[in-house]
């Protein structure tokens, strides 16, 4: 049997980088090194991706079940 090597990870020497999003909207031109693909094609993924959770978001919607009505509930009252 092969032991298993320990690979020990140092974290804090990597940059704090807390959007990776932001980051890459800054700076387009490391997005190739730093996801394998281009500027261009991951703003085409990203606007797919927006599109598809909107349509989930609107089947969602579309199959709950409601106690009330949608839009319903208690009217504004008119102020005078």
């Amino acid at each position: 049997m092969e032991a298993k090597k320990e690979v020990e990870r140092n974290f804090t020497a990597l940059p704090k980088m807390k959007n990776l999003l932001n980051y890459i909207h800054t700076y387009p031109q490391q997005t190739k090194r730093l996801l394998g693909i281009d500027y261009g094609s991951l703003l085409q993924l990203l606007e797919q991706a927006h599109l598809k959770h909107t349509e989930q978001q609107a089947e969602v919607e579309r199959q709950k079940s409601r106690i009330n009505a949608k839009g319903g509930g208690r009217k504004p009252r008119s102020g005078v």
